[in-house]
């Protein structure tokens, strides 16, 4: 299994196209970035392909931010999402990040938070996949060392010799 080395790709949902623009702004050094205007737009994007990170609303026209974060959560479980909301509540945080958004943020965005939190978010990603392959790596060489302590010497040169 490989580390993710590609750019990450990030889908930002919102009604407002300022808002869009502000999240391209601030995110755009770090990822690549598509846009969509509704929950419904960003799930047909979703479809079409995998996006590292999803930066929505939670107010939006049709299915909420939190419908979007639900769907995506059950269809999409390796993409991350941050919630971004200007009517922000407790209840609606707590309930955001018990759902599995990554992280939950207050309009109007701050473009330095935003670009901390997805740099965060992305790093935490590039992480996992490393710890990953470093599992993976790690179980191949117990594997091997079982196996090499099962063979005699005389063994092992014979079939170090046949792979090589």
């Amino acid at each position: 299994m490989a580390v993710e080395s590609a750019t990450p790709l990030i889908l930002i949902v919102d009604d407002t196209r300022l808002d869009r623009e502000i999240a391209r702004d601030a995110v755009g050094d770090l990822a690549r970035i598509e846009t969509a205007s509704s929950a419904e737009e960003a799930l047909e994007a979703l479809a079409r392909q995998h996006f590292d990170l999803l930066l929505t609303d939670l107010h939006l026209p049709g299915l909420s931010g939190l419908e979007l974060l639900a769907r995506v959560r059950s269809d999409h479980a390796r993409t991350d999402v941050v919630l971004i909301t200007a009517h922000a509540s407790l209840d609606s945080a707590v309930q955001a990040l018990r759902m599995g958004a990554a992280d939950y943020l207050h309009k109007p965005i701050r473009s330095e938070e935003l670009a901390l939190v997805v740099h965060r978010t992305l790093e935490r990603r590039r992480l996992q996949a490393e710890n990953l392959q470093l599992r993976d790596l790690l179980s191949t060489v117990e594997d091997c060392r079982a196996l090499a302590s099962s063979l005699e010497s005389a063994e092992i040169h014979t079939i170090a010799l046949s792979t090589g």
